[in-house]
């Protein structure tokens, strides 16, 4: 039996239309937390201080996070894909002056899905988080990595698995 690998994982950003941006290279370390049975949460019922039950508490929100390595181009561009870009939704996906204008998945602020997807050549999985915000921070590194851009994010919406 395989696993499955950095080697064979994408990260793609996805707005509500269907414009993607691949979010690579990097060294492979996405990770998700809150995976739950339906997406709730669960409280504890109590009587007199003492554990009884649980109740089923509000959807959860998923935290997740990945590195991705900084190639040696402008961080902001009026014509290229740049993943600054897509985050804080200027240079190319700017709404009101760029070529490409990114679309939101929710009508209140700049949120976007996130598609996890593995395949080996002949298995495939797939994880798709619908209605995510995200942060990034930049660190200065040395070889073999060089800069880093760390992104992090919360995704508000039922993740799909397939």
């Amino acid at each position: 039996m395989g696993r499955w690998t950095s080697k064979i994982t994408s990260i793609v950003f996805e707005d509500s239309v269907g414009t993607t941006l691949a979010v690579s290279p990097g060294p492979g370390d996405f990770q998700l937390d809150n995976i739950a049975e339906g997406n709730a949460g669960a409280e504890s019922g109590r009587n007199r201080g003492v554990h009884d039950c649980w109740v089923e508490g509000d959807d959860l929100i998923q935290a997740w996070s990945l590195t991705r390595h900084m190639p040696n181009e402008s961080m902001t561009d009026a014509v290229a894909a740049r993943v600054l870009d897509w985050i804080r939704r200027t240079g190319i996906y700017t709404p009101t002056t760029g070529t490409t204008p990114l679309t939101s998945v929710d009508s209140n602020v700049w949120a976007f899905k996130v598609r996890v997807s593995m395949s080996d050549g002949t298995n495939t999985a797939s994880c798709l988080l619908p209605n995510v915000r995200a942060l990034a921070s930049m660190a200065e590194g040395v070889a073999p990595d060089g800069t880093t851009l760390s992104i992090s994010g919360q995704n508000a919406g039922v993740p799909v698995w397939t």
